[in-house]
């Protein structure tokens, strides 16, 4: 009868609601943020608060396809996909915050930048395979030795970041950077290759900007280079002739 007929065409319109506002404004959130960060085209720092609120409503309807795709999302944003170490948009996303967090509460940390020496050669030298290879070991070398709290980053080809949260000046020098030296100097990868890193360490200071800091702990590292290689130089060392001739 028609009031049956009625009652279907109001449930129906009902759905039908319910899905257009589950695609709008869950779905198309997650597909344009998506898009946004495989294309580059996203502020770091807007992306972190655009995930916040993607995170609240995903949080507030507890579905599994929901979190599966923002898991998916995580792995885009974050990981290096070489290495499975973090990436470039997620380290400017931490040291903004790190930064931040000194400002406000006089949180400090360290900063250290590192090469692998001779990177040149070594690629004429090797297959990019086993150059690969060598990349993904030291990335699991260095986690095991840095502690949980400190945070791995691959910048790009040959740069690494590491920050030492919580850690001031001499203690990452001679603490992670002097003993990751000592380490690689003597260590063989799996492929029978062996590297050295030149490393430069800095300490967040006040007026600190990501790119000050950034800046400052690359130019400590290219001159580490300067100074033979498998080579530390920090905040206090630089450009007075300090030069390691032994081990610490």
């Amino acid at each position: 009868n028609s009031e049956l007929w009625s009652r279907y065409i109001v449930l129906v319109i009902i759905i039908f609601s319910i899905f257009y506002l589950y695609k709008k404004v869950i779905l198309d959130d997650i597909h344009k943020l998506t898009k946004a960060v495989e294309n580059k085209e996203i502020d770091t720092n807007k992306y972190h608060s655009d995930e916040m609120e993607l995170i609240k409503k995903i949080f507030n309807r507890y579905n599994k396809d929901i979190e599966e795709a923002k898991e998916k999302l995580k792995n885009l944003s974050y990981e290096d996909q070489l290495t499975g170490a973090f990436n470039q948009n997620f380290f400017n996303i931490i040291l903004t915050e790190n930064i931040n967090n000194f400002n406000r509460y006089h949180t400090k940390f360290s900063l250290l930048i590192f090469e692998i020496d001779n990177i040149e050669k070594l690629n004429k030298k090797h297959s990019s395979q086993e150059i690969d290879k060598v990349l993904t070991e030291l990335t699991k070398l260095i986690e095991q030795k840095v502690r949980s709290t400190d945070i791995l980053c691959k910048l790009d080809n040959n740069e690494f970041a590491i920050l030492l949260i919580n850690t001031g000046l001499i203690n990452s020098y001679k603490h992670v950077a002097l003993k990751l030296n000592d380490f690689f100097a003597d260590h063989v990868f799996s492929n029978g290759i062996k590297v050295t890193l030149s490393q430069g360490v800095t300490v967040v200071k006040k007026g600190d900007l990501h790119n000050t800091i950034l800046a400052r702990a690359r130019e400590y590292a290219k001159y580490s280079k300067t100074l033979g290689k498998n080579h530390s130089t920090y905040d206090l060392s630089y450009k007075k002739v300090f030069k390691r001739t032994d081990r610490d």
